[in-house]
Formats: C-alpha cells, structure tokens, sequence
C-alpha cells in the first residue's frame, strides 16, 4: 500500500506598516529578490588554483571552486527573508557607552529606538559594545504558528563595526520585529571624550528571517495597514503578561485585525 504524500500548502507572511509609500520602497522581500552584488560577480569556478600549493599547479579548472558552490551560503540567498531599513539613521556612540539617536536633519529622536542597560543581561557583553534596539515600522503575521531564525545579515554587511542579536522569533503570538544590535563603543574619558558616529541608510538589509521548515514555500506579503489596525497588532503583547488559556480565549493570536469579533 502506498502513501500518498501531500503537499503543504504555502505559509503566508504578511509584513504590516502604517508608513505611506514603504510597501513600494522598502519591503520585506526574499533574499532571492536582493541578491548582493559580491555574490552576483564571483565565478563559481576560477581560473587558477585558490591556493599557491604546487601540487594544484595543474589541477582541472573544474576543481578550482569558489565560494558560490557553498551549498550553504546558496539555501541561505534561496530559503531566507531580508529584512531592509525602513529610515535613515544616525547613531552616536559616545564613551560612556550611551547611545543617541538623530533624524537626517540632525535632531535628536528617541523614538528611533531604545538602549537596554547592561543590568539586563549581565556578562553578555564587554566593555566594548552597548546594545542599541532599532523601533521596526514592520510588523508581521502568520495564519499559524512557524519558527523563523532571526539572524545577522552576514552577506549583505560591508561595515563591520556592528552585529545584530540573532534569536528565535514567530508572527502567530506575537507581530512585532524590533531589531536588537550591538555597537561598539569608543576608547575615551571625560576629560578626552570620543565618540563613535554611525550611519544606517534606508533600505539596508538588517537581518535575515531563515524559516525553520523545509516542507514548506514560503509567501511574503507586504501591506499598509489603517494607524487602528497597527495598533490591534500590539496584542502580542499581552502573551507575556496573561496566561495562555487568557490568550487563546480572546484569540489574540489568531487574525490581527479581527480582535473578539470586532469588524474592520
């Protein structure tokens, strides 16, 4: 007797923002879609040995590979989601390790993000790094519950001064993608401040979104949504400060915009 094997359908991921015009700028979209430039000019064979060991001196070219037959690196740019910057920003560092926020013009703006204390996460990190918490104007969704593994964006990053905190997330419970970095901070004292000045241009691949499933296409959507649509999404929320039966009997896990009955 033979089993009949059926195809799981595609998960949809819906990306939401109330930002006018960011759907056309800059979307969350599959990495396949941004493919950096680095990896669309490398061969995947070269012309001599990668190495000056005499032995591959006559080596078949077809042994000489490059980085572009890494099975790895190719399921990374095939199955993940990158997820760009949605603003321009710019980011002091300053030697006491506090971190300022500033808008293109130069005007400090606090609701860019936020800067956890090392009081939370006591040993994490040395004195040369502080943490700096990107506000996301995404949020995301998922009909059911799926793993995604947040992660550096390690292909698409020519600066390497700072580095993303990778972790487990999903978009059934809970909708929101704040993204938690690492920045260095500067060598310097009060009587010699120093500071370390960071710029993040819009559209800047800030992390990868690898789904933890191989049986499933994945669909990305990206939509604007009404300021009180955004807002019944922050009922993710609430899983970290009810119970799960609480949670379930009000469905706030279940369609974003649809809270206990309530119409569009």
């Amino acid at each position: 007797m033979f089993n009949i094997l059926k195809r799981k359908k595609p998960l949809e991921v819906r990306f939401f923002t109330q930002r006018d015009g960011l759907v056309d700028l800059f979307p969350p979209m599959p990495i396949s879609k941004c493919i950096p430039e680095w990896w669309k000019n490398t061969p995947a064979l070269l012309d001599s040995p990668p190495n000056q060991d005499p032995r591959h001196q006559f080596r078949p070219k077809k042994l000489n590979k490059s980085i572009k037959t890494c099975w790895s690196i190719q399921k990374t740019l095939e199955l993940g989601i990158a997820f760009p910057l949605w603003e321009d920003n710019f980011i002091t560092v300053d030697h006491n390790g506090a971190v300022h926020p500033m808008r293109p013009n130069g005007s400090p703006d606090e609701r860019l993000g936020e800067q956890h204390p090392k009081q939370q996460y006591p040993g994490l990190l040395n004195d040369d790094w502080v943490n700096w918490k990107f506000n996301a104007e995404w949020m995301a969704y998922t009909e059911e519950p799926m793993n995604f593994y947040m992660t550096q964006p390690f292909y698409h990053m020519q600066d390497r001064s700072w580095e993303c905190m990778p972790g487990v997330i999903e978009f059934y419970w809970q909708h929101n993608l704040n993204i938690n970095t690492i920045l260095r901070k500067p060598k310097g004292t009060d009587k010699k401040p120093s500071a370390i000045q960071y710029e993040f241009n819009a559209g800047t691949v800030m992390n990868y979104f690898m789904p933890m499933a191989h049986d499933r296409k994945i669909v990305i959507k990206a939509e604007q949504v009404t300021s009180r649509e955004w807002e019944k999404l922050h009922y993710g929320y609430r899983m970290f400060t009810n119970s799960a039966a609480m949670h379930r009997k009000n469905n706030w896990g279940g369609c974003p915009f649809d809270v206990k009955g309530e119409k569009q």
